[in-house]
């Protein structure tokens, strides 16, 4: 005797389900029917998910990973997504891990609870890159718990800054 499984649903019946439309729109209506990118109102919108997860359903993903935009800057978005997989493709694995940590650090500005794992001098380095510090300040501030924030992030870029003022004699 066999059992029959029901045939799993396309991402595009996906995408007519309920939970998903319901989703869909208040994400719509919390960025006021309005495209994030270049603001422009009263344009056909797209609700675009930033990352896919495999398993995750349309909706199951958090609230800031899907981004409202206009057709154009969709469109956009997506060609700036398939430079940067064919540009991470043709890293060395030193400079993946840089890259990881500087697009971690990015992060590290509009999250200031993100917590970062600094797990090796390449991802340091990228964090502090993003941060525009330098990668031995940044590592010295980590101490022996090779974990950052983006709270810590911004007391090495506010001593860096204070540096500079003392020097210039602006301090």
């Amino acid at each position: 005797m066999t059992t029959k499984t029901a045939p799993r649903k396309t991402y595009r019946e996906l995408l007519k389900h309920p939970n998903w439309q319901k989703k869909r729109l208040e994400i719509l209506e919390r960025h006021e029917f309005q495209c994030q990118a270049c603001e422009k109102e009263g344009e056909t919108l797209h609700v675009h998910h930033s990352y896919y997860e495999k398993g995750f359903k349309p909706w199951e993903y958090p609230d800031e990973s899907l981004w409202c935009l206009c057709e154009g800057c969709h469109a956009h978005i997506e060609k700036l997504k398939t430079l940067l997989r064919q540009a991470i493709g043709k890293l060395a694995p030193h400079e993946f891990e840089m890259m990881v940590g500087f697009a971690l650090g990015l992060q590290a500005y509009d999250y200031s609870e993100i917590e970062i794992d600094v797990s090796s001098f390449e991802i340091g380095d990228g964090v502090a890159k993003a941060q525009n510090v330098c990668v031995k300040e940044l590592l010295k501030s980590l101490g022996k718990s090779k974990k950052t924030s983006g709270n810590l992030l911004r007391e090495v870029r506010q001593k860096k800054l204070n540096k500079f003022k003392a020097k210039a004699g602006h301090g």
